[in-house]
């Protein structure tokens, strides 16, 4: 009893709060929640975004690059406001590279007049530097690959342009404001 009367114990659990209120919880250094300083990311079913980083993961040549991207089937599952929307489809491609070895980021990208913004995935080549894709698949669903590249820069029109199929451009989303990117 009185341990925890002595300052001792009242240390130890304010330490030990602090850091589930900071950390919620999670002590495994490899998994992170992307965030802003008002709220956590999250899915289409509201559960957070969760990047799975592989410490050993390294930056890919633009083929290693390529040749994961058509292996990977990320972008065949249909896109759904209620099941799985970009930020899922980029949680996922990032959690398969990462798995592979290959070093990922998830991308917010945030639009000049819309309150929605997007998610696509970042990846640093050390032939090519950064490459930004978008696997993010189609509703209603067709087969197909639906990996994309596209150009991410402030001020510019984010537009997917399709990387192995007829190389196809998706519509305009908008003028890119703000782009995070999380490792």
């Amino acid at each position: 009893m009185e341990f925890i009367t002595s300052g001792l114990y009242w240390l130890m659990w304010t330490v030990t709060t602090m850091a589930v209120i900071v950390f919620g919880g999670n002590t495994d250094p490899d998994v992170f929640y992307p965030e802003t300083s008002e709220f956590y990311y999250v899915g289409a079913t509201g559960e957070p975004i969760e990047l799975i980083n592989n410490p050993n993961s390294i930056d890919p040549t633009y083929q290693e690059l390529i040749t994961f991207l058509r292996s990977d089937k990320t972008d065949e599952i249909e896109y759904s406001l209620e099941n799985f929307t970009c930020g899922d489809f980029a949680e996922m491609v990032h959690n398969n590279a990462e798995e592979t070895g290959i070093k990922a980021a998830w991308v917010c990208v945030d639009f000049i007049g819309s309150t929605e913004g997007h998610a696509c995935n970042a990846f640093n080549t050390t032939d090519r530097g950064l490459i930004f894709v978008d696997c993010t698949g189609i509703y209603p669903y067709e087969p197909g690959s639906r990996d994309c590249t596209v150009k991410v820069e402030i001020g510019e029109i984010y537009q997917p342009k399709e990387l192995f199929t007829s190389g196809e451009t998706y519509a305009q989303m908008g003028v890119v404001k703000n782009i995070e990117l999380y490792w």
